[in-house]
């Protein structure tokens, strides 16, 4: 018969399941698991929103970048760029959102958000056009 060896543990090792469920972490409700992202991600729309990211604050980060990376960049040549990354970001930030909000609102459904952003989606649009139309009207002359 072998003699033992001193380094080894002579209890067996516990299943896989029997570890997982001893180290298993309490989850919190199913609701608060599909919307933290949402909620972390309007929270850093709201700190960007401040007048810390106004395109005066945001036009000295990027300037010295810019020129670093075109030299002959005018002064026009910079505002147009700064405007479009600007906006750029503005677009991204709010469909990174809207794509959070769809997480949120799924949960574990499959179908139905995207069925209700499409909806709510039509409805904006159909706004916009009535409200468009009673400006274009009420700025017609009177006959």
């Amino acid at each position: 018969m072998p003699e033992p060896q001193p380094w080894r543990n002579p209890r067996p090792v516990p299943p896989v399941p029997e570890i997982q469920a001893r180290w298993r972490m309490p989850r919190g409700p199913v609701w608060l698991r599909a919307w933290w992202p949402a909620f972390l991600w309007a929270g850093l729309i709201f700190c960007m929103s401040t007048d810390a990211f106004s395109a005066e604050h945001t036009g000295w980060v990027l300037q010295p970048i810019l020129r670093w990376l075109v030299p002959s960049l005018t002064e026009a040549q910079f505002s147009t760029i700064h405007y479009f990354i600007r906006k750029s970001a503005h677009f991204t930030e709010y469909f990174v959102f809207c794509l959070l909000l769809y997480r949120g609102v799924r949960g574990d459904r499959k179908v139905g958000a995207l069925a209700a952003f499409g909806a709510l989606w039509m409805w904006f649009r159909w706004r916009r056009s009535v409200q468009e139309a009673e400006i274009a009207a009420s700025d017609a002359p009177s006959a």
